[in-house]
């Protein structure tokens, strides 16, 4: 399932299954229309279907499009002198059109309404125009306090890359979330409630960024993580922002902490796919930071971030602080630099809703900074949403970013930005 599909013969499966499922009987003749008396379907945020079984079994499954339509426009600032190491960037002016996270949602649950399944396959315009199984899992809830879970899908290890890119703040995720940010892996879950108000999430699988790489792509080591979520007062609701508009003061507390070790003695001076993933504070690949002794081939990194948020009454606040220590690296040459990385970040962002579940205004400030720099974002933006539902939202955002070490295509930021990204966005999802 990791192998990417062109988006023709997706869309041509996906057509054809739809067709027979709903056509009329006058099309497929009276055998259709007397198999649909058990079931039912309809549209309740998602298409859906819903059958039930004379032995108790059900089965449900629900459909659900969602995309991204952006424009953005990145001015450089022409005074910044070229940086003193040369990066894949060259900080210049770009303005283009795009369409991020066009996805196809499937989800419900079979035998009973505790095993659950998810499938989400994804495509934009800057991944080569093709489909990809982003998250597939399926999940059995054994009681209120553990839910246990095999597939693909998030590691933890900062709390805004755990929520959907549907509910950011601003048209997209701050700069240190993506920057320090785990990837998608196949592994076991384990998730559920301590006590009232404390949930937690623990998970094993595969290694810290190992998206579509295959078996012999990535590590032996796995990857371990865990988070803890705390709301000791009113229900927190989705997202950052006060949409809910809360009468009562709503907190959330939490914690995570992630390991990985991305080393393999059976790959010699080869060095991982997934060691490419992450770089230095100023923008260089870590595999290829420390030429006199060759390529860096692996290494252990270790996450740890600590978040709060808050809502009132249309007002939001929310932040976390993020540490990543990187150490016991391995190079072509057999010698191990005796050095460990520690790279720091942080965000702050708000904002308030002017207008109750309709227009907000938010601002957000960020760094990133560790051995070889710091890297700064400042942007404010807001949001619109003509019919007072979260899935049709109108975003509009202007962000100076100063010496940026991301490379990001879903952000539409590129390693040494320095100058003003403005970003439009349409979001939708049905």
């Amino acid at each position: 399932m990791h192998r990417l599909l062109r988006s023709a013969d997706i869309i041509c499966l996906i057509a054809a299954g739809l067709l027979i499922a709903w056509s009329p009987a006058n099309v497929f003749g009276e055998d259709v229309k007397s198999q649909t008396e058990w079931f039912e379907a309809g549209y309740d945020n998602g298409l859906f279907l819903h059958a039930l079984q004379d032995n108790g079994h059900s089965f449900a499954l629900k459909s659900n499009v969602r995309g991204q339509f952006r424009y953005s426009a990145f001015i450089p600032n022409s005074d910044v002198p070229p940086p003193l190491v040369q990066t894949e960037s060259n900080n210049e002016s770009r303005s283009a059109f795009d369409v991020e996270r066009a996805r196809l949602l499937f989800s419900g649950h079979a035998f009973d309404p505790d095993l659950t399944f998810f499938t989400q396959i994804d495509g934009d315009t800057d991944g080569d125009q093709t489909l990809e199984f982003l998250d597939y899992w399926v999940a059995n809830r054994r009681n209120e306090h553990l839910t246990l879970l095999v597939g693909r899908r998030r590691v933890p290890g900062v709390r805004q890359w755990l929520l959907s890119s549907m509910n950011t703040r601003l048209v997209d995720r701050p700069v240190p979330v993506d920057f320090f940010r785990p990837g998608r892996t196949v592994g076991l879950w384990a998730f559920g409630k301590i006590v009232d108000d404390l949930h937690y999430e623990t998970m094993v699988g595969n290694g810290y960024r190992t998206s579509n790489l295959a078996s012999g792509e990535f590590g032996e080591g796995f990857v371990v993580a865990g988070q803890v979520r705390w709301t000791p007062l009113a229900e927190f609701g989705v997202g950052v922002t006060d949409f809910e508009y809360h009468d009562e003061l709503a907190v959330a507390l939490g914690q995570t902490l992630t390991f990985s070790s991305q080393n393999d003695r059976r790959l010699g001076e080869t060095s991982l796919p997934e060691v490419d993933t992450v770089r230095e504070i100023n923008g260089v690949r870590l595999a290829e930071a420390f030429a006199m002794f060759g390529r860096v081939t692996g290494y252990d990194v270790t996450v740890y971030s600590v978040d709060a948020a808050f809502k009132y009454r249309g007002w939001s606040m929310n932040g976390e602080y993020i540490f990543r220590s990187i150490g016991d690296l391995h190079t072509q040459s057999g010698l191990s630099p005796s050095v460990v990385i520690d790279q720091h970040g942080f965000y702050l962002e708000g904002g308030k809703f002017l207008i109750p579940q309709r227009l907000d205004v938010n601002a957000r400030i960020s760094k990133v900074f560790g051995r070889l720099g710091s890297a700064y974002e400042y942007a404010c933006g807001l949001n619109y949403f003509p019919t007072s539902d979260r899935r049709i939202k109108l975003s509009m955002d202007a962000t100076r970013l100063i010496d940026v070490p991301l490379q990001n295509p879903s952000s539409d930021i590129n390693v040494g930005d320095n100058g003003v990204l403005i970003r439009t966005q349409l979001q939708l999802m049905f």
